[in-house]
């Protein structure tokens, strides 16, 4: 579909088509067999015209980013037998080619950087090879917003350049893909991604041409050693690394204590980097969380070109963005039995907002018990939980700390840091020392699994109780808040999202004496949209106060109580803010006091970049609108419930709100549907499949 954009003025020479927007899911969309295979005939024709006529002599060039579906070993449209082929080539020159390969950023961090000459690349790789434009840039795999800052990689600017030239195609893995369609990049949902990527390795086999390996002169084979060992056998071992002393760390250097935090976690890393390729055959993984310090410890450890030795979960829950999702993996690493009883070293960081959700401490303990419990327990395991009192990524949205966002934790954190299996890392040296003895014991559980010598061989007895421990990391607390991740806020105070907020709170508080909960968990998609609000410090901002929960389901659950004066808000977002909606909501609907009314704002993100197509918490190219349809199931009749929605400049949903407020509505919602959707129509383009 194109979308055309009534809503603003063209300038000369503008076009009103948009290009690829993120498609608003309100109904399930399930394409019929036929269907699919109809539109994905469609795409495969287009691309492969488009590649055809960007590697010919004195076009623009193709280049063809691999990730997780081309690379993956598992996948039906893996990439192995064309990159194994010669075709494939990384001879001197091959960096001029017409057609040019690269490996997905994040997937260089799945293997050890230590010893393996790698070039990355930068916006001069996708200029046009005729100067003119960008070349034709494919992507096998989607990338990921998130991803991008936590690595802290340059592609999502190329990518939006590519994107602007109209020389941007994306094949995702969840059956969708972008592609140019006459001067525009758009999207087509319901495609088979299996069928397009085998067709598009099938041509590039047929064609012939020789296809430039871009990651440096010679560097191929012992790449692909890592990615897929089933190539080429063993990877040859690298002599063991020494364990990390003082001198190793950076308590010489001029920086701060957070520098020298950041430059001690980049040695920390280089040593399990060389350890991993001292023994490819033994499993090490990193995962990190979502928040602010520890995105910032692996866009750190990235840019020194050190890899963060992640796996495809971890890189599946950076991408989902979903905070506490790691805590949940490391429940399934130590409590199911094929991992359990396999050797391996697990490192987790998390921070001490994140790391409440999904057991957090709590279930640390619970697993350092069990561990000793069972005689069968393997793995090494640290959780290394940054203590810094707040949210700092919630505040990094506003870009203020805000004191919604504190969390009065110092007393439970001193109680934990008393167990002998933890340790409280105060000071950089404190954290050096920590993260120096924790390579000692790298070296004795990673030689004891291929003992060389006598008295090197795994003692279960000697290791039993020994597996697990937290590291509270407090030596990096005073971290300066970056600017706001999503950019300049100003404009928000005059947007109509921001005027019909206003002026349903405005309506909604009239006759109240009591100020009224707005309840919420300050989500991305709209903390800056509340914070404005409320930091107004205005007439009608004092007559609400916002309850900050813990989680989604306990910013649900205490819309559904009794309120002061019978009113009360919720701010969700359209994914997780539905979580335990629905026992709320029967509280609500089953009060009988004629003052009970809550009004439930679902939002969405904003919609800014082609990055956005690929924001957290959902489908590639598709933004589910699910609260809507949800909260019907609550309501029996028209008089208890009104579902409405943000459209055109706001000035009909703002009369739609005041109506229901004054008819006395039990409920409320408000969908906020984003610009790009209610300002811009979807009509039907018809393309043959011959």
């Amino acid at each position: 579909m194109c979308r055309i954009s009534p809503w603003r003025t063209p300038k000369f020479g503008d076009k009103p088509y948009q290009g690829a927007h993120p498609y608003l899911r309100r109904q399930p969309e399930i394409k019929s067999a036929a269907e699919c295979r109809r539109r994905t005939e469609v795409v495969i024709k287009l691309m492969i015209e488009q590649m055809k006529t960007a590697s010919a002599p004195g076009a623009s060039g193709v280049i063809i980013g691999l990730g997780n579906i081309a690379l993956n070993e598992g996948s039906a449209a893996c990439f192995k037998d064309l990159l194994a082929h010669s075709q494939v080539s990384d001879a001197p020159g091959s960096n001029k080619e017409m057609i040019q390969l690269f490996l997905g950023d994040h997937i260089t961090h799945s293997y050890p950087r230590d010893h393996v000459p790698f070039v990355e690349l930068t916006a001069t790789n996708f200029k046009s090879a005729n100067g003119a434009g960008s070349r034709y840039t494919v992507l096998i795999g989607q990338p990921s917003n998130y991803i991008g800052m936590a690595i802290n990689s340059q592609f999502p600017g190329i990518y939006q350049q590519c994107f602007d030239d109209a020389s941007f195609s994306v094949v995702t893995s969840t059956n969708s893909c972008m592609l140019p369609i006459g001067k525009s990049v758009e999207s087509v949902v319901g495609i088979d991604s299996m069928m397009l990527c085998n067709a598009i390795k099938e041509y590039l086999k047929d064609s012939g041409k020789t296809i430039g390996w871009s990651h440096g002169e010679g560097t191929k084979t012992t790449i692909l050693n890592w990615i897929m060992p089933s190539l080429n056998g063993m990877i040859a071992n690298k002599p063991m690394p020494a364990p990390l002393t003082s001198s190793d760390f950076a308590n010489d250097d001029n920086s701060d204590d957070i520098e020298r935090s950041f430059k001690d976690f980049d040695q920390f890393f280089a040593y399990m980097n060389q350890l991993k390729a001292a023994r490819p055959g033994q499993t090490l993984c990193n995962y990190f969380d979502v928040g602010l310090t520890v995105t910032l410890i692996s866009a750190h450890i990235a840019r020194s070109g050190i890899s963060l030795l992640l796996d495809t979960d971890n890189f599946a829950t950076l991408n989902e963005g979903s905070i506490g999702n790691t805590m949940t993996k490391m429940v399934q690493l130590t409590k199911t039995k094929p991992y359990r009883t396999k050797p391996a070293v697990y490192n987790f960081y998390v921070g001490d907002g994140a790391c409440r959700l999904n057991g957090g401490l709590e279930l640390i303990f619970d697993l350092i018990e069990k561990a000793h419990e069972y005689d069968d327990f393997k793995p090494l395991l640290n959780l290394f939980v940054f203590h810094n009192n707040s949210w700092a990524v919630e505040d990094n949205l506003v870009g203020k700390y805000e004191e919604e966002h504190k969390l009065h934790n110092q007393i439970f954190y001193d109680l934990l840091g008393a167990h002998d299996q933890s340790t409280t890392c105060r000071t950089e040296e404190e954290l050096a020392a920590k993260l120096g003895q924790l390579t000692d014991k790298f070296d004795r559980y990673t030689r004891s699994l291929e003992p060389q010598s006598a008295g090197e061989e795994y003692d279960t007895n000697a290791w039993l109780g020994n597996h697990i421990e937290l590291i509270i990391v407090e030596s990096m607390r005073e971290i300066t808040l970056p600017p706001p991740i999503l950019g300049d806020l100003s404009g928000i105070k005059t947007s109509p999202e921001m005027i019909v907020f206003k002026s349903a709170l405005e309506h909604f508080a009239k006759g109240c004496k009591e100020s009224i909960p707005i309840y919420g968990c300050s989500a991305f998609e709209y903390i800056q949209y509340l914070d404005t609000f409320m930091s107004e410090d205005s007439e009608l901002s004092r007559k609400y106060e916002y309850c900050c929960a813990k989680t989604d389901i306990q910013a649900a659950q205490l819309c559904g109580y009794t309120q002061p004066e019978g009113k009360a808000i919720l701010m969700i977002n359209d994914v997780y803010g539905i979580h335990s909606l629905g026992e709320a909501l029967r509280a609500h609907m089953q009060k009988v006091e004629s003052n009970a009314q809550i009004m439930v704002w679902i939002w969405h993100p904003m919609f800014e970049g082609v990055m956005d197509l690929f924001t957290a918490h959902r489908p590639q190219l598709v933004w589910p609108s699910v609260g809507p349809h949800y909260i019907k199931y609550f309501a029996n009749n028209q008089k208890d419930l009104a579902s409405i929605e943000l459209t055109g400049d706001g000035t009909d949903t703002i009369r739609e709100i005041v109506d229901a407020t004054n008819a006395g509505t039990k409920l409320i919602s408000v969908n906020m549907i984003p610009s790009f959707d209610r300002n811009s129509i979807a009509i039907d383009t018809h393309i043959s499949t011959e």
